[in-house]
């Protein structure tokens, strides 16, 4: 069995606390900010790397074909999603932190992020997408551990896929300059 399936609860889990820590933060001294987003920026970036990897190990990965034993409930990761964009539109979004925020680098137009406002457009909706998805692959991850199940296997590979490609690919770009020091003034 991959090491990545061992490994994967933990990662969702620093995920969701990097972005809890995010949302929680005192938003007043940008480097404390910046800090915070190092932090969802690598914990990003190792649920990528097990995306990756869990693909690339597929072929070594044995599972039994059977109808999963329930339907997980997944609801709560609908509702934490929700309330996670709710809470960077009434926290993050109106701080007065983003005056320090330089959004202007090199690779600006090439990133399609040019304002501070694409910078907030993106992390409102890609973070949080991938918070609900972590909980959803924590519960496939989990079950397919316990039982094998090819069931729970398949939704854990969406899952991964669905937040590796079309969520943490595309919010990389900006994590990766609002964790830079020359993105921020003091």
């Amino acid at each position: 069995m991959p090491n990545v399936l061992e490994h994967l609860e933990a990662d969702c889990q620093r995920y969701r606390n990097a972005v809890n820590q995010l949302l929680a933060v005192n938003h007043s001294k940008p480097n404390v900010l910046r800090a915070h987003f190092l932090e969802v920026r690598v914990a990003a970036s190792q649920l990528y790397l097990d995306y990756v990897t869990l693909f690339r190990d597929m072929p070594q990965i044995q599972a039994t074909r059977t109808e999963r034993s329930s339907s997980t409930p997944k609801q709560r990761a609908v509702e934490c999603e929700r309330d996670v964009r709710e809470q960077f539109r009434a926290r993050l979004r109106p701080s007065q932190i983003w005056t320090h925020f330089r959004p202007d680098n090199s690779f600006a137009e090439m990133n399609r992020l040019t304002t501070l406002e694409e910078y907030l457009n993106s992390i409102e909706l890609h973070l949080p997408e991938i918070y609900g998805e972590t909980l959803r692959i924590e519960i496939d991850g989990r079950e397919f551990l316990q039982t094998n199940d090819s069931g729970s296997l398949a939704y854990l590979l969406v899952g991964l896929e669905h937040a590796g490609r079309n969520h943490i690919s595309f919010v990389q770009r900006a994590l990766d300059w609002l964790a830079d020091e020359d993105s921020w003034e003091d």
